[in-house]
């Protein structure tokens, strides 16, 4: 009996020191090649809390935005709720408001599509008046005819000595990661995947 209550003992002590939080953490594919591509934006950081949103802050905090750029906002709607309720297929829309230069001068630019069941627009006309530099009242005018399933924001951060960061966020955080550096010639891109989660791919030219 005492020596079956050692053995317990034992293989107890032995469980315990395996689940221990003194074993490091298995490093993640993306973590990696993050730390193998600008290790200091991993720096303090460990594979079990590494993010997108985690990386943007170190990033941010090493290179600080002198300059925030949108590039992007993008709606996908749905037909509201009474409709689905009566099985009825539901219609999907996405509504962008795209930034490009005319004359060297920021324009904003409204589009709105039909999508298919592959997420392929076709564009529905919108009156000229709506389609540049909407107010938010043209804009609302859209969105409250729909039930908002998503929106995504995508911006570039300007930084020193031509480095930049573009991302596109979510509700749910940073789904897409994009920083360049001309002075090192690197490029790190990352982005969220929804069966493989964050996917990193870095560049060195």
């Amino acid at each position: 009996m005492k020596i079956f209550a050692v053995n317990l003992f034992i293989i107890l002590f032995a469980i315990e020191a395996i689940s221990s939080d003194k074993v490091p953490p298995r490093s993640s594919a993306s973590y990696d090649i993050v730390k193998g591509c600008r290790p200091e934006f991993v720096k303090a950081i460990q594979a079990s809390s590494f993010s997108l949103d985690v990386l943007k802050e170190k990033i941010d905090q090493i290179y600080p935005t002198l300059n925030s750029i949108e590039l992007e906002k993008q709606w996908l709607l749905n037909e509201p709720g009474s409709r689905a309720a009566k099985a009825i297929p539901i219609e999907r829309r996405r509504l962008t408001l795209r930034t490009r230069r005319e004359k060297s001068l920021p324009v904003k630019v409204l589009s709105f599509e039909k999508l298919d069941s592959q997420d392929a627009g076709e564009v529905i006309p919108i009156p000229p008046e709506h389609q540049k530099n909407p107010p938010q009242e043209v804009i609302n005018s859209y969105l409250f005819k729909y039930d908002i399933s998503q929106e995504l924001l995508t911006k570039k951060d300007v930084k020193s000595k031509g480095r930049e960061l573009e991302y596109q966020r979510t509700d749910d955080g940073i789904v897409f990661l994009n920083f360049t550096d001309p002075a090192d010639k690197i490029s790190l891109r990352c982005q969220k995947k929804s069966q493989l989660g964050v996917v990193c791919f870095c560049d060195k030219k």
